[in-house]
């Protein structure tokens, strides 16, 4: 039980006659603070927070004493599903995922934090988002939906629209490269990566043999990582990473090649970390000449692939950078052999861990009001109860 400043215990007496421990929470402004007694008689002042959202309820209940008490029942669930991408438009944190309420709010799989509060947006999207990324003044979101439009639509602050005819498969990333917009996933016809030209998805060169999860800026190109082996015309071997220059894909050396040696191993996730472009996924080894033990993690210097000291011991879904650190999330308990659950930061020489971390996958993870913001399928960070999303100050982890 993780205690803030100005917290207590008391000790309360169960049914069974046993002693346990409760937290008791300084009140805010609009609490409301009932009287209990101690197992040894001592009276104490008990916060209840008051209703807040449209539909909470107070209701009565008799403490053991005797004593009538509040306690406030929530009309809505607080968060009730992960969290699987992250942005930050018009000056709000915006998240993603698989979930119909958070912060107490009915919130369709998408959602925007204002520092304060949660608000949906509009009626929000029929099933989940796996992407965000802002063009202009428009928020762009991606994954598995089809209203209010077809796995990528555009949000302008007011309302929702459809962006050309959608496409035909979940949409896993976006980007803006240059003036365009581009997206990549499962679909085919474009073929697993497009470009919207005027109110057209067009492909991106011959496209990609498979499915394509993550896209982010490398200098003047765009990256792009995910499963496939070649472009989609067998013309170009990739091995799960390339490079897009508004003309024509190039191979990143012979970036992940796993299953050359009957493995699996993809790359889910991208960032620029200096000068320096950064892959994360579930592959062991990264080029050929020489091969490079990776282990989930590694640097590309514009010439060679090159390990981030032993990696992670489990697969990595996200990175950003923050602090003037590079930032791993994922799936792992373990960063360059020190403990690290769920994420840990590289300072170009060596892994630490972020407090305690998280105990589930961190999805999604992104900066928002100078903090570190991380999103996933996790219920607990730092120890302290943080349903899906949480946020790191550079000390403590705390839910939002």
């Amino acid at each position: 039980m993780a205690l803030a400043s100005g917290d207590y215990i008391i000790p309360v007496r169960g049914a069974d006659g046993e002693l346990c421990a409760m937290k008791c929470t300084v009140p805010k402004s609009g609490d409301l603070v009932i009287p209990v007694r101690t197992a040894d008689g001592h009276r104490v002042g008990m916060a209840m927070q008051s209703p807040k959202a449209s539909g909470d309820q107070i209701m009565a209940a008799r403490a053991a004493d005797g004593y009538r008490a509040a306690l406030r029942t929530l009309s809505v669930p607080p968060n009730n599903g992960p969290v699987y991408c992250l942005t930050v438009y018009d000056g709000k944190l915006i998240a993603g995922g698989d979930f119909t309420a958070i912060g107490g709010i009915s919130a369709n799989c998408i959602a925007a934090w204002d520092g304060a509060n949660w608000s949906a947006l509009g009626d929000g999207l029929n099933n989940v988002c796996r992407a965000l990324t802002v063009d202009g003044a428009n928020l762009i979101a991606g994954g598995d939906f089809t209203s209010p439009a077809t796995r990528v639509a555009s949000w302008n602050g007011l309302s929702w629209s459809a962006i050309g005819a959608g496409l035909n498969g979940s949409c896993y990333g976006l980007a803006v490269y240059g003036s365009t917009l581009i997206a990549c996933g499962a679909f085919v016809v474009p073929y697993r990566i497009a470009k919207l030209s005027g109110s057209s998805w067009v492909n991106l060169g011959p496209g990609l043999d498979s499915s394509c999860f993550a896209l982010t800026i490398y200098g003047d190109k765009l990256a792009a990582a995910g499963g496939f082996i070649y472009t989609q015309d067998n013309s170009l071997q990739l091995n799960c990473a390339g490079l897009w220059d508004n003309t024509s894909w190039s191979a990143l050396g012979y970036g992940f090649p796993d299953w050359m040696f009957g493995e699996d191993g993809y790359c889910l996730a991208l960032t620029v970390y200096g000068d320096k472009l950064i892959s994360g996924g579930t592959f062991k080894r990264a080029d050929l000449y020489p091969l490079v033990t990776a282990n989930k993690i590694a640097s590309w210097d514009g010439a060679h692939w090159s390990s981030l000291g032993t990696g992670l011991n489990g697969s990595c879904y996200t990175l950003t950078v923050y602090d003037n650190k590079l930032i791993a999330g994922g799936a792992f308990t373990a960063a360059g052999g020190i403990p690290a659950a769920m994420a840990g930061s590289w300072n170009g020489s060596g892994w630490s861990a972020i407090g305690s971390g998280l105990n589930n996958a961190c999805r999604a993870m992104t900066v928002y009001g100078g903090k570190l913001i991380a999103g996933g399928e996790f219920t607990l960070a730092g120890g302290n109860l943080a349903l899906y999303i949480a946020q790191w100050d550079g000390a403590t982890w705390e839910a939002i």
